[in-house]
């Protein structure tokens, strides 16, 4: 007579985690995250004369969102030897209309001389603040990016990528 009481807390104690790692899931699923993307550069050496192009094809928008937010990102090594990292970067549309130009910078040292980044080996992972976009519930939009440091050539930066978020009026977050 006792086991089936305690298979019933059994069920019910996995009804109620299958319930939360469910829950979980969807959370982190729904981030607003439109695009995300990364290009390599040859040598771990930026040219100032390279402009990095992104596209994002442009589906729809939720319902409710009013523009994206775009973020700038960049994976560096010990070899970069500037505490920020600041770039240029135009969104325009498919017919060549500029949306926004933006200056976007990362700091990648911090006063005392250590890496600020997030880590996961020899490279270290920055995120800019997010800038507003302004774009129609359809648009299709190409980020370009150029670095504008005092150096033509930037050692130690081994990928640069950007972040699209969708929003919700007042700059919030869709989720």
């Amino acid at each position: 007579m006792a086991r089936i009481p305690r298979h019933r807390e059994i069920i019910r104690t996995s009804s109620k985690l299958l319930s939360f790692l469910l829950s979980l899931t969807l959370l982190l699923s729904c981030d607003g995250r439109l695009f995300h993307s990364f290009r390599s550069i040859d040598g771990c050496a930026w040219d100032s004369k390279d402009t990095l192009e992104y596209h994002y094809e442009g589906s729809p928008l939720v319902s409710g969102t009013d523009g994206m937010e775009l973020c700038f990102e960049a994976r560096c090594s010990s070899a970069y030897r500037y505490e920020h990292l600041v770039v240029c970067a135009v969104t325009s549309d498919m017919n060549d209309s500029i949306l926004s130009c933006d200056t976007l910078s990362v700091r990648v040292y911090d006063s005392t001389g250590r890496m600020c980044g997030a880590t996961a080996g020899a490279f270290y992972q920055y995120s800019s603040e997010p800038v507003y976009i302004p774009v129609s519930s359809t648009d299709s939009v190409r980020i370009e990016l150029t670095h504008l440091m005092k150096d033509s050539v930037l050692c130690g930066v081994n990928d640069v990528g950007i972040r699209l978020v969708g929003t919700c009026p007042h700059g919030q977050h869709q989720f």
